[in-house]
């Protein structure tokens, strides 16, 4: 019920330490008569729920006002997608695709009065190339706090911005194993409780998480890309740096880019990451501001789009 400066100035006052004391234990029991706390004080189904749309829609304030991400096409025809160029119409076109506005344009250049069959023009449509992306996300102990909490509202931006232009997303959360590994999907509510369960565990492994992707993606058709969020080296092998770069270029074989976001990576960290973007012909970006992660998770999304 206080502000955060005003605590900060007056917690060392005792009375008031109480006092705090007292509110804090009064808006526990609030919670426990909510159902978002249970009576041991873990939280509930529900109260995860409620953090997870909470958490969602604050990062949709943050993100929507900068902009849109473009969208990746290839020149595949298809009978759905974007409308793309015209051309003449020819007999077996359906008769749907015919672009009115097109047709018209094209008598009148001609100083028509009126249509015939010469005149009409077919709309193509060029199918939309679907990406299929796993955010993989680095959960040892060493991103306890801020890095994951940032990190997790940085998955649910890419979620968000992937699943409503109809590309897939998937999750692996890492850090001595894999604890979590969910395949590109469009299902943004299920990954958004997901994420919002995310907690940090021990080291870092980054050959598992590679090895799962593979798991994930084989078989799956269109852009297959990891990007792989951390604030660290590879601590898990007997090799940790060289058995990351031999999976890294293996996922290459497979058809998998990668790219690396580090967080405030030391120089041994970004070397590293630089040298695995280039294996896996993705990109290294490098997050200083926290603040910009979410930004910089979709930086790397929109350039997929015109790759």
């Amino acid at each position: 019920g206080h502000d955060a400066n005003y605590i900060e100035r007056t917690i060392t006052i005792p009375e008031f330490q109480k006092q705090l004391l007292q509110n804090i234990k009064q808006r526990i029991e609030g919670l426990k008569k909510s159902g978002f706390v249970s009576a041991d004080g873990g939280i509930t189904e529900k109260g995860i729920t409620l953090s997870s749309l909470v958490t969602y829609l604050d990062e949709l304030d943050r993100i929507e006002p900068k902009g849109t991400l473009g969208e990746r096409h290839h020149k595949e025809k298809s009978s759905s997608g974007e409308l793309a160029e015209t051309r003449a119409y020819k007999t077996g076109d359906r008769f749907k695709d015919i672009s009115v506005r097109a047709t018209l344009r094209n008598a009148i250049k001609h100083r028509k009065t009126h249509l015939t069959k010469d005149d009409l023009r077919i709309s193509e449509r060029e199918s939309k190339g679907l990406v299929q992306i796993i955010y993989g996300l680095d959960a040892s102990a060493s991103m306890r706090g801020d890095k994951l909490s940032v990190s997790k509202k940085a998955g649910i931006a890419l979620a968000h911005k992937a699943i409503t232009r109809k590309d897939r997303v998937g999750l692996i959360v890492f850090g001595r194993d894999v604890t979590e590994a969910i395949a590109p999907t469009h299902d943004f509510r299920y990954l958004l409780d997901r994420i919002s369960r995310i907690t940090a565990s021990k080291e870092t492994d980054f050959t598992a998480l590679l090895l799962k992707a593979a798991e994930l993606f084989l078989d799956l058709p269109g852009t297959k890309h990891l990007l792989i969020l951390t604030d660290a080296l590879p601590t898990v092998g007997k090799e940790p740096e060289r058995e990351t770069l031999s999976a890294v270029s293996k996922a290459t074989s497979a058809g998998i880019t990668t790219s690396i976001i580090g967080i405030n990576l030391d120089s041994a960290g970004a070397k590293l990451a630089q040298r695995m973007a280039a294996l896996g012909e993705g990109r290294f970006l490098f997050a200083n501001n926290l603040a910009e992660l979410d930004h910089i998770v979709l930086q790397d999304y929109d350039a997929l789009q015109t790759d």
